[in-house]
C-alpha cells in the first residue's frame, strides 16, 4: 500500500538535503488492530433422532475476526510543468494548509489545488521560474483505511484419526471502498481525485481440508 507514487523518486536540490527530510512514504501515524476469536460451545442436546443431530452440527463453531483501522498515507503534491530547466521536478510554493475539512474531502476533491494568486484559500503558488519550491515532502495526508476480516469454522469428524475442517472465510466483510492516494499534480483537470482502491472489496471464500 505505500507503492502509490506519493512522491518524487529523486531529490528536489541536491545541495541542500535538509531540504528533503520528511514523514516516509509509508508512514502512519495512528493505527489500531483488533482480533478476537469466540468458540461457540457444543450443543449437549439429549432428545434423539433430529434434534440430536441438529446440536451435533450447530454446536462447535468457531468464529475469529480482525479489525484494522489507521490513518492514511502522506503524499508530496508536484506541479505539472518544471521551470527549473534541470529535467526534474518542480514543487510549489506552499502558503497555506491545503488539507480540507472532513466534512469536505471526497474521491472527487481531496485536497485544495487551487494555484490562482487571487484566491485567499489557495495552499499553493507555483514560485518564479529557474527558483526551487518551498513545498517539502511528503505533507498532506491521505485517505484512511478500515478493514474487517473474518472467518467461521469448524471440523467433522468423518472417520476414526481423520477430521474434516470446514472455514468461510470474508475479506473487507464491510465492504468499504477504501480510496488509495489522489492525484497529487495541483493544475490539471484531474488534480486531487482519487481514481482506485487501497484494498480490493469484500470477497468470500469456502475451503475445506481433510486433517489426521
Amino acid at each position: 500500500m505505500a507503492n502509490q507514487q506519493s512522491r518524487p523518486a529523486g531529490a528536489h536540490y541536491i545541495y541542500h538535503p535538509r531540504s528533503m527530510r520528511a514523514a516516509s512514504s509509508f508512514d502512519i501515524m495512528q493505527r489500531l488492530a483488533l482480533t478476537g476469536c469466540y468458540e461457540l460451545p457444543d450443543l449437549a442436546i439429549p432428545a434423539s433422532g433430529r434434534l440430536q443431530r441438529a446440536g451435533a452440527v450447530l454446536g462447535g463453531w468457531r468464529a475469529c475476526w480482525a479489525l484494522a483501522a489507521q490513518t492514511g498515507l502522506p503524499f508530496t503534491p508536484e506541479l505539472a510543468v518544471n521551470g527549473l530547466n534541470n529535467g526534474g521536478f518542480w514543487l510549489p510554493d506552499r502558503v497555506g494548509v491545503g488539507t480540507l475539512p472532513a466534512g469536505l474531502r471526497s474521491a472527487e476533491h481531496w485536497f485544495n489545488t487551487s494555484l490562482h494568486k487571487g484566491d485567499s484559500r489557495r495552499a499553493f503558488e507555483t514560485p518564479p521560474l529557474h527558483r526551487y519550491g518551498n513545498s517539502g515532502y511528503n505533507n498532506l495526508p491521505g485517505p484512511g483505511l478500515i478493514l474487517l476480516d473474518a472467518a467461521l469454522g469448524r471440523g467433522f469428524r468423518v472417520r476414526e484419526g481423520a477430521q474434516l475442517q470446514m472455514r468461510l472465510e470474508a475479506w473487507n466483510l464491510l465492504n468499504r471502498a477504501n480510496s488509495a492516494l489522489p492525484n497529487r499534480i495541483p493544475g490539471l483537470a484531474s488534480s486531487d481525485a482519487i481514481s482506485h482502491t487501497a484494498a480490493p472489496a469484500r470477497q468470500f471464500r469456502l475451503a475445506s481440508t481433510l486433517a489426521r
